[in-house]
């Protein structure tokens, strides 16, 4: 063997070295710190970092209650489809509309803190609002066929067939008040 093979000596930097992981670390902090939202493939609106960590929230709800979310030929378990990466190609093909719809939503739930409260609190606040909101869903059936493109790619977030379904099922267990009974029995996380 050559010294030639030798390992490259890291990059001394004023006293320091600097490191693949310093350098590939700098580059995502940079990276994120300059994504403001997630725009639209069309481009006039954006979900603000807040909006889009509350679709992640839904997203996330949605893949685990009442069933884990259908497979639909994935091999990954629905928590695993339920990833920022899915959810932001999925926010990629929403109308501006539905994008407003979508943030409104967002900011709605917000609102209400459930941002930071568990998973059940957000069901409950889920059922809530469903139940408010009657037939239509409002806005929250956008948040919520965003989540389901997100997790079956197959679904176009522009339409509201299973999101409508999904939330009249929420609002007709939170007003027979067999709501937090089936969160508890489902134990979602």
């Amino acid at each position: 063997m050559s010294d030639t093979t030798s390992r490259p000596r890291p990059v001394r930097l004023r006293g320091g070295y600097l490191t693949r992981r310093g350098l590939l670390g700098g580059v995502a902090g940079v990276a994120l710190a300059s994504f403001p939202g997630v725009p639209s493939a069309r481009g006039s609106s954006m979900l603000s970092y807040q909006g889009f960590a509350m679709a992640l929230r839904v997203t996330r709800t949605v893949a685990q209650f009442p069933i884990e979310f259908p497979a639909f030929g994935e091999k990954s378990p629905a928590l695993a489809r339920a990833s920022s990466a899915r959810l932001s190609s999925a926010a990629g093909k929403l109308s501006p509309h539905r994008l407003t719809q979508v943030g409104a939503a967002a900011e709605r739930l917000i609102a209400d803190g459930t941002l930071g409260q568990r998973s059940d609190a957000l069901v409950m606040a889920l059922g809530a609002h469903a139940a408010r909101d009657g037939e239509s869903g409002g806005s929250l059936v956008s948040l919520i066929a965003l989540s389901v493109a997100a997790l079956a790619p197959d679904n176009d977030p522009n339409e509201d067939g299973f999101a409508s379904t999904w939330l009249g099922g929420l609002a007709r267990m939170h007003q027979q008040d067999t709501l937090g009974a089936a969160v508890t029995r489902r134990g979602i996380r």
